[in-house]
């Protein structure tokens, strides 16, 4: 967490069965998250980041058959889309990759190993506007846009 209203600035994990944020010993800063996703800029100025995992143990014992891999990252997708889905929901601008340095983040994380793997890297925050609305990522071919 970097500026989330309510929640003071750190790094946390999502505890099932307290369906709550956990504080974690690694504090990864935005640099840290940044090198792990290649440099793609999508944490420099996030609100907030999210690496999310998939618990391959608990996959094939739900599903004991080969299908369990192909249902994990079914799953991991649908997440993820109701990630961004909501983040727009909320007005916040959201940036998803799969692009990442997988031994570092197991390390960074402390899942080295088989049983929990990293799946995606998720960003969200309040977005920087033009005039029309749209983010200043965004252009449209022929429209002026002033800051």
């Amino acid at each position: 967490m970097f500026a989330v209203e309510g929640i003071s600035s750190g790094t946390y994990r999502y505890d099932a069965i307290r369906h709550g944020l956990v504080p974690v010993e690694a504090d990864l800063s935005r640099g840290q998250l940044e090198r792990l996703t290649h440099d793609q800029r999508f944490f420099t100025a996030s609100g907030f980041g999210v690496v999310t995992t998939a618990q391959t143990e608990r996959m094939a014992w739900k599903y004991p058959h080969p299908r369990a891999y192909r249902l994990m990252f079914h799953n991991v997708g649908h997440m993820v889309q109701v990630f961004s889905m909501t983040a727009c929901a909320l007005g916040l601008g959201a940036a998803i990759t799969g692009a990442f340095r997988d031994s570092e983040t197991e390390e960074v994380l402390g899942i080295a190993g088989t049983s929990e793997i990293p799946t995606f890297f998720l960003a969200a925050g309040i977005p920087k506007r033009n005039n029309d609305g749209l983010p200043l990522s965004i252009r449209i071919h022929g429209a002026a846009t002033t800051h």
